[in-house]
């Protein structure tokens, strides 16, 4: 059988792909694995099913570093990897309503765009899935914009609206599988999607769709819950040790199906609900696309003229990149000008002002780094350290510094801005060129930390320099830095994800 061929031939390089290649395109996990495995040996069961899942991460692994050194051949074996899941992934989630093969071109060409971001050693499928992700979310737009219509996508709860042209290899019936898609949220059917097509474990589901782990659970438990409804079959079983929810929690966790037949099969084979869930969660996707020819034809452009991308420095790298741009833009200016504003701040005011732009700093350029690399948990919401910087620092100026305008409040005002503003392009400009190996699959959002970054570089350079210590004037004009900088940034990332 293939799945004890991939046992027996993993060891060398070549042949552990290649062979592989054969398992992966040959069927299911879970039949190869009922066909192998022992009712009298669970243990074995599970443990062949977790050593699959490190043999199948370690050569993507492989794969994707020989493909950033422009290896033509580890290009081609990871299309003919990772295509089929790609394929089904988007058109699963789009319900066929965009064109297939125009998502896969696109999904491929920025996976090429996009190689010299991938940190050798991490998961391949999780950043590869938020390329994915993404792909299928902007063709949605732009669909909706040349359409002029709204589409069904989002709209889940009308059990009225066409099928799609799909067709499920399972034992159900292809219309009641694609029935029991379409009733789930786009949330829900998202995470759905990747846990059964990929196999990605939870933790990395949530790196793909930038969630926690815990919301990827709730967001799976309840679809399946709303699965069970849709089958119409009484839950009977619930005062058993093994019941029906105790089969979704497990599902929501990412197991795989000879994990839960292991320690519920003899409930799952009495259960009248668990049989047809366990059905559906195997059942694999016929796509209405000649998966051959999409293979060939993506390998081919993916191939031409195939060069070397350098890997993007590592993240703390990066992060002490970003300060260092902050710290040479700040001594230019500060031999040019001196630090008058600086020398007249008292103690407090010191202290407040630098440890909170310091820090705030720092946070951002970790949210940018991670902004750049597909995949990469943010511990803090981009948008609340945006927030900081647009609203916070006009704030804590108010309560810090006391407000008495004066004369000359509009004119002193709008030259403080102006060099603000200078500086602040001078360091959006060194920033990005420091990004320029990143791929951002939230072009907007990115460029709307770097606006923020650079607008704190130019605020604190104004601190420095300017002597006006007057709270309204800061709020104003040196907190207008930071809001032009934030909307320039957010309207270049804009038009580069439209251009893209």
């Amino acid at each position: 059988m293939v799945f004890l061929k991939l046992i027996r031939q993993i060891g060398g390089k070549g042949n552990a792909v290649k062979s592989f290649v054969v398992y992966r395109n040959s069927g299911r996990l879970g039949s190869e694995l009922g066909m192998v495995a022992s009712e009298h040996n669970p243990v074995g069961n599970i443990e062949i099913a977790n050593r699959d899942r490190e043999n199948e991460a370690r050569i993507l692994k492989e794969l994707m570093i020989q493909y950033q050194k422009g290896d033509s051949q580890a290009a081609n074996d990871l299309v003919m990897l990772l295509n089929r899941t790609l394929a089904r992934y988007m058109y699963a989630t789009s319900l066929g309503a965009l064109n297939l093969d125009d998502l896969l071109q696109d999904c491929w060409l920025r996976i090429h765009k996009a190689r010299s971001s991938y940190r050798a050693g991490e998961p391949v499928m999780p950043w590869v899935l938020a390329i994915a992700r993404h792909v299928r979310i902007d063709a949605y737009r732009k669909w909706l914009r040349t359409s002029g219509r709204e589409t069904e996508l989002l709209d889940t709860s009308d059990e009225g609206r066409g099928n799609p042209q799909a067709q499920w290899e399972s034992s159900m019936a292809a219309e009641s599988l694609m029935r029991l898609i379409r009733v789930l949220p786009e949330s829900q059917r998202e995470v759905i999607v990747m846990l059964k097509v990929t196999g990605m474990s939870v933790q990395e589901v949530a790196l793909a769709i930038g969630s926690t782990p815990a919301a990827v659970k709730q967001k799976a438990y309840r679809a399946y819950q709303t699965i069970r409804g849709a089958l119409g079959v009484e839950n009977r079983y619930r005062r058993r040790k093994m019941n029906c929810a105790e089969v979704d929690r497990m599902l929501s966790e990412g197991m795989s199906r000879v994990e839960i037949l292991t320690r519920g099969g003899d409930h799952i084979r009495g259960c009248e609900r668990c049989g047809p869930m366990l059905e559906f969660v195997e059942a694999a996707i016929v796509l209405p696309l000649d998966e051959g020819a999409s293979e060939r034809r993506i390998s081919e452009r993916l191939t031409a003229n195939l060069l070397p991308a350098a890997p993007m420095p590592g993240p703390l790298r990066n992060v002490v990149g970003i300060v260092g741009v902050a710290a040479g833009i700040w001594l230019v200016w500060t031999l040019m000008m001196g630090v008058p504003g600086f020398k007249q701040l008292d103690k407090m005011r010191r202290l407040a002002m630098t440890v909170y732009s310091m820090v705030l700093l720092v946070l951002l350029a970790v949210s940018l780094v991670r902004l750049m690399r597909p995949a990469s948990a943010q511990p803090i919401p981009p948008k609340l350290l945006v927030g900081a910087v647009v609203v916070g620092y006009p704030v804590l100026a108010s309560l810090v510094f006391p407000v008495q305008p004066g004369h000359g409040f509009v004119a002193e005002g709008l030259v403080c801005c102006l060099f603000g503003l200078i500086t602040s392009s001078l360091s959006g400009t060194l920033v990005w060129g420091l990004m320029r190996r990143g791929y951002a699959t939230n072009g907007v959002m990115a460029g709307t930390v770097i606006g923020a970054v650079s607008g704190l570089i130019g605020i604190v350079a104004l601190q420095w320099i300017c002597p006006d210590h007057e709270g309204a004037h800061i709020a104003l004009w040196h907190g207008l830095v930071g809001i032009l900088s934030v909307a320039g940034g957010s309207g270049a990332g804009y038009l580069a994800s439209r251009r893209a």
